[in-house]
């Protein structure tokens, strides 16, 4: 088995709905591999190594890279909470300036239901109402 790393976007395998984005590392047969060429998703076929070895070069997978864009965001969020307006129970209230769609998510993550409210004032309203009750 061989790790390629994408070159391209490809679908893959052929006859599936899976689509791996470019850079995504894919663990595959030397005839995939081959096929991967032939398609122009990879530049060349890694040789294979001794188990053990590993490449100066390390390559991150979608997964290792999604992990470390969600602890920056988790970073970033921390910085635009609002400090005054938290609760032991809710936690810090995202900033007034945040879209609907953070509010919507806090509410989700805190099991506040928003039945009904579809403007982002009436939600950060009722979310604020619900955190500071409690």
């Amino acid at each position: 088995m061989l790790d390629v790393v994408l070159t391209k976007a490809v679908v893959w395998p052929v006859k599936s709905r899976s689509v791996h984005r470019s850079g995504t590392v894919l663990t595959v047969t030397a005839e995939e591999a081959d096929e991967l060429l032939a398609r122009g998703v990879i530049e060349e076929i890694p040789s294979e190594s001794a188990p053990g070895q590993e490449d100066a070069e390390e390559v991150k997978t979608d997964s290792e890279a999604v992990e470390e864009e969600d602890d920056e965001a988790d970073d970033d969020e921390a910085d635009i909470h609002s400090p005054d307006a938290s609760s032991g129970e809710y936690g810090p209230l995202p900033a007034e300036t945040e879209p609907a769609s953070v509010w919507k998510e806090y509410a989700r993550a805190h099991d506040i239901s928003l039945t009904g409210l579809t403007k982002k004032p009436e939600i950060i309203g009722f979310v604020t109402k619900v955190v500071e009750q409690s």
